[in-house]
């Protein structure tokens, strides 16, 4: 992956991001529409490894998987969320 590619990836995802599936993730059961998840990082590869709130550690691949982000910790911070969502 281009290093200009992946550092946009790292600002637009930065650790503590949440984001919601709005698709399933190919191939994994338990990872459907509406799930919701924390982003620990983005890896090399420029998939974004995931703590989802059932448990698994699935990664996303942002131009592949049908996600939205919910807040980054930056808005987190302004809006008065805690990483689980509003305060």
């Amino acid at each position: 992956m281009q290093n200009d590619h992946l550092e946009r990836l790292r600002q637009a995802y930065p650790p503590g991001t949440r984001i919601e599936l709005t698709g399933t993730i190919t191939d994994t059961t338990d990872m459907s529409e509406g799930l919701q998840g924390t982003v620990e990082q983005v890896d090399d590869a420029g998939n974004l490894l995931m703590a989802w709130d059932n448990g698994r550690t699935v990664n996303l691949i942002p131009e592949k998987d049908q996600h939205k982000i919910i807040f980054t910790p930056e808005q987190a911070t302004e809006e008065g969320h805690g990483m689980n969502g509003p305060a």
